[in-house]
């Protein structure tokens, strides 16, 4: 192959070229989303799937189904490209109705995933509910927060495994009586530890989500609210490893309340949700967005909501909520064209959100009128033609990278094919740098 120029020749043109745009800004997802709703039991009248994660490469969902008698706990898995229901055990209360619902999961291997919720117990009250996958069935684990402990008015909302041996659940308590939020740690012997974190207040609080970078890095979001104070505020704390910290967002109206959380590093933690806005003197639900970067934090405007997240790096992170997907992509929130179909509903609610990888991500949620459990997948199979680096991000190591290809003769910097190393291939490489990756 023929070698027309030279790396130094070269390199002032690309960094000329690339002067003027936003390095380390990562594109959102092309391509087109494939959907499949699924029937349900003519018997039931309602279905929610509250979240989606990829667990060592398999996407598992939970949710729940509501019948005129009962609500029952359900699950999937996605295996050949089909979601597979999974028997799910429910709990009974003293009368044997069951009043059951799985709102989130997680897990650190394929035989270690853990489903919460909440039930209603032996005394009628809100239980809290723990299930455990050990590769071959889902079991119900009794934990703190249910009748047979002696407790009433309790639930979970969020779980966070970290490795095989812990597993951390986070909501609501009503002996947590000062405001804080309800925090269980499952430890390798089966023991738990509680908590109650947060300012304390007189009003109730939850943690609706959790997560971390290991077992001693870990945050957990929610909202609390009640009479003797503004209704609705944002919640967050943070797990160093020995005890918990209340650090909760700068109030931005009423209403508050953070529905997830993802860490990306120990420096870089996104929460969303959403608070009130008056307008026309109607209050209007409004995306909430916060970002943590290890010394306090900040606000960012979106222009859709997220109840749940899923981050790729520091600036590939998708949302999603009801019929929307935002993107960050190191700079600004913005939504994506690709939407969901109601397939002859009168609404589609996507809930959760997880990626097997870079721009291949699935959901799930639920169509509404009639109600059926929903999932769909976006993937973007034109790879990223810029992304010498492989890292699905396009920075100056992209551009370090083409140019030793560049320089070396290798028939990768050949991108316009046609046997020659140019000026030709080099404008071909800034056109795809300044396109983005999907």
């Amino acid at each position: 192959m023929h070698l027309w120029t030279t790396k130094h020749a070269v390199c002032p043109l690309l960094v000329a070229a690339v002067a003027g745009a936003a390095l380390g800004q990562t594109a959102p997802c092309g391509g087109e989303i494939e959907q499949v709703i699924l029937d349900v039991d003519a018997d039931v009248e309602r279905v929610n799937l509250s979240r989606v994660r990829v667990i060592d490469g398999q996407a598992w969902a939970v949710g729940w189904t509501v019948s005129a008698t009962d609500s029952l706990n359900i699950s999937y898995t996605l295996e050949d490209g089909q979601w597979i229901p999974l028997e799910t055990p429910s709990v009974a209360d003293t009368i044997g109705r069951f009043r059951n619902s799985l709102y989130n999961l997680d897990g650190s291997s394929a035989s270690n995933i853990w489903a919460v919720g909440r039930h209603t117990g032996q005394t009628s009250s809100s239980d809290t509910l723990a299930l455990h996958w050990d590769g071959n069935e889902w079991e119900h684990v009794p934990t703190p927060g249910e009748s047979m402990f002696g407790a009433q008015g309790f639930w979970f909302e969020g779980v966070y495994v970290p490795d095989e041996d812990t597993a951390w659940f986070v909501g609501f308590a009503a002996l947590c009586v000062r405001g804080e939020g309800y925090i269980v740690r499952r430890n390798a012997d089966g023991s738990f530890d509680e908590f109650c974190v947060g300012i304390p207040t007189n009003a109730a609080a939850s943690y609706r989500d959790v997560d971390g970078v290991g077992p001693d890095d870990i945050w957990a979001v929610g909202g609390r609210g009640g009479v003797a104070v503004a209704v609705g505020r944002a919640i967050a704390a943070h797990w160093d490893g020995s005890s918990w910290t209340p650090n909760n967002p700068p109030e931005v109206n009423f209403g508050e309340v953070l529905e997830a959380v993802v860490m990306v590093g120990p420096d870089d933690v996104w929460a969303s949700g959403r608070y009130d806005r008056i307008v026309d003197n109607v209050a209007r639900d409004t995306p909430l967005f916060w970002h943590w970067d290890g010394a306090g934090w900040t606000r960012h405007e979106s222009p859709g909501f997220a109840r749940d997240l899923v981050a790729l790096s520091s600036d590939d992170i998708y949302g999603v909520s009801g019929d929307n997907i935002v993107h960050w992509n190191g700079v600004e929130w913005s939504l994506l064209p690709q939407e969901f179909d109601p397939a002859g509903s009168d609404f589609i609610a996507m809930s959760g959100v997880a990626a097997f990888g870079p721009c291949d991500l699935v959901f799930a949620g639920e169509t509404l009128f009639p109600y059926r459990p929903a999932f769909a997948r976006l993937q973007d199979s034109a790879g990223c033609v810029a992304d010498f680096s492989g890292d699905g991000t396009l920075n100056f190591a992209d551009i370090a990278a083409f140019l030793d290809a560049f320089n070396a003769g290798d028939p990768a910097a050949d991108l316009d094919g046609d046997g020659n190393l140019s000026f030709f291939d080099v404008s071909d490489f800034i056109a795809a740098f300044l396109a983005g990756c999907p």
